[in-house]
C-alpha cells in the first residue's frame, strides 16, 4: 500500500458546518494482485418511446444526445412511483448501432420516492442537476469510476443516504449537489489535485465524519 496523504477542509457557510472532507491518494497494490475486470455486459436493447428522440428499454427512458457519436442518456424512469433499484445500462443496442450512456439527464431520478439503490456504469461521466433530488428512500450509490461532474443539487434531499464514495475522476461538484442529506455522515474522496466544489455542495449536513481511505 503506498504511503496516504489526506487534506481536511471545514466548509462553513451561514454559520453552519457544512462537511469535513478527507481528501486521499489512496492507492491498491501492485497491478498483480488486481483481480481481472469483469466481463463487459451485452448492450441493453431498447426501442423507439416517442418523438424527440426518447427511446426505452421497459424500465427506463434514453435520450439521444449524438447520432454521430452514438451517445444516449438517461431521461426518465417509466415508473418513478414503482422504481426501487436503478442499474443504468453501459451500452445500448437499436437498429444494429450500438450507444454509450453518457450521462444522467436533469431530473432523471427526481422524486422517484421509493427508489432505494442505484448503479452507475463506467461510461456515464455526467450527473446532471436533481439527478436524484428528493429521493428520500436512496440509502446506497454507486457512482461511475469514469465520473467527471455531480451537477446541481444531484442528491440534495436524499435523507437517507449515509455514506457516498466519490471517485478520484471527478473534477466538479455543484451548488447543495448533497444538500440536506440529513444522514449523510461518511463521505470518502481520493483526489489528487484541487478540483472544483461549490461550498455548499455539502450544505447542512448534522454529522460529517473524516475518513482516510475509500470504502
Amino acid at each position: 500500500m503506498k504511503t496516504e496523504t489526506f487534506l481536511s477542509r471545514m466548509l462553513l457557510l451561514a454559520g453552519a458546518v457544512v462537511v469535513s472532507l478527507s481528501l486521499c491518494t489512496a492507492c491498491g497494490g501492485d497491478d498483480d494482485d488486481d483481480p481481472a475486470p469483469a466481463p463487459e455486459a451485452s448492450p441493453t436493447a431498447v426501442s423507439f418511446y416517442k418523438d424527440n428522440d426518447l427511446y426505452a428499454d421497459g424500465t427506463l427512458v434514453y435520450h439521444l444526445e449524438s447520432d454521430v457519436d452514438k451517445e444516449m442518456s438517461v431521461w426518465y424512469p417509466l415508473d418513478k412511483d414503482g422504481i426501487k433499484e436503478a442499474n443504468v445500462p453501459a451500452r445500448l443496442s437499436y437498429g444494429g448501432e450500438i450507444y454509450t450512456v453518457t450521462q444522467l439527464s436533469t431530473y432523471a431520478f427526481a422524486h422517484c420516492y421509493n427508489l432505494k439503490k442505484a448503479v452507475i456504469p463506467s461510461p456515464v461521466t455526467a450527473l446532471g442537476d436533481y439527478s436524484f433530488a428528493w429521493d428520500e428512500s436512496l440509502t446506497t450509490v454507486s457512482l461511475s469510476p469514469a465520473l467527471t461532474t455531480i451537477g446541481e443539487y444531484a442528491f440534495a434531499w436524499c435523507k437517507n443516504l449515509t455514506s457516498v464514495n466519490i471517485p478520484a475522476t471527478v473534477t466538479s461538484i455543484g451548488e447543495n449537489a448533497f444538500g440536506w442529506c440529513n444522514k449523510l455522515e461518511n463521505v470518502y474522496v481520493h483526489w489528487q489535485k484541487p478540483i472544483s466544489i461549490s461550498s455548499s455542495a455539502f450544505l447542512y449536513i448534522p454529522r460529517p465524519h473524516r475518513h482516510q481511505g475509500g470504502l
